[in-house]
């Protein structure tokens, strides 16, 4: 809504703006308007007719054209430039409201599948343990605790996690996460293979993110002072088993996009 208001203050402010220039650029047209009367600086004769109300009529004193060709040819460019605008911005504007909508029926669309195979899903209670899922494993992954946590996520994920962690315990150096603060997070995608159900999300997280070494504590890579902010696509999935785990566990965590803020 409040975008929606500065969208029609920006037309309202293009409309009075594209008015004004109009009222400067529309003056009086004079009678034989061109410099003609100062052509020579022979005395005053030829300005002084200005002034001779006996050889004019009270209403000829301007030329009979008030509106000269290029002034209407530049109302007429003026107004175009204005239903352009307004075109355009509204496009944009139903096109974000159309977009926003498609997003939500296409998660509504996502939940009813996999309410489908799983009766008592719902998406913000699994958002919220996708989340908690992924702090502990950041936690576990920044304090060499990575066995804490490999209940939460797949065999595979947990191999690739402790390879990549020893050769930062070799190198004596320490990745340091903190300040975490979720800013977004959606069902994107499901897939069932056989007896298996994979979700897959989007999470937007702040935070810091940097290497120290871990006898000095200086910092090697990242920043101690600025956040981050991460789009991430990660994958939960769950046995469909009767009999299985009824948990779900990480299998997949790609960054998107990444940038300071």
């Amino acid at each position: 809504m409040e975008r929606s208001r500065k969208f029609f203050k920006a037309i309202i402010f293009e409309v009075l703006l594209s008015l004004f220039l109009l009222i400067i650029y529309i003056r009086p047209i004079y009678a034989d308007s061109s410099y003609d009367c100062y052509d020579t600086f022979s005395g005053y004769d030829s300005y002084s007719s200005y002034y001779d109300y006996d050889s004019y009529d009270r209403y000829d004193y301007y030329d009979d054209d008030y509106f000269s060709l290029d002034s209407i040819i530049m109302f007429g460019i003026i107004c175009a430039v204005i239903a352009v605008i307004y075109f355009l911005g509204g496009i944009a504007y139903n096109n974000k409201h159309k977009s926003k909508a498609s997003a939500s029926i296409f998660n509504s669309s996502i939940e009813k599948t996999i309410k489908s195979y799983l009766p008592d899903f719902n998406e913000q209670e699994f958002l919220s343990e996708a989340y908690n899922i992924y702090i502990n494993v950041q936690n576990a992954w920044m304090n060499f605790k990575l066995d804490d946590v490999k209940d939460l996520m797949t065999e595979e994920l947990y191999s690739r996690y402790n390879s990549e962690l020893l050769e930062l315990q070799i190198k004596r150096e320490k990745n340091v996460m903190e300040g975490f603060r979720l800013i977004n997070s959606l069902l994107n995608d499901v897939i069932v293979d056989e007896d298996t159900i994979t979700v897959t999300t989007k999470f937007v997280i702040d935070f810091y993110d940097y290497v120290i070494a871990e006898m000095t504590r200086d910092v090697l890579r990242g920043s101690d002072d600025q956040k981050i902010r991460v789009t991430y696509e990660m994958k939960f999935e769950r046995s469909l088993t009767p009999n299985d785990s009824k948990k779900w566990v990480l299998c997949g965590k790609k960054t998107i996009e990444q940038d300071f803020i």
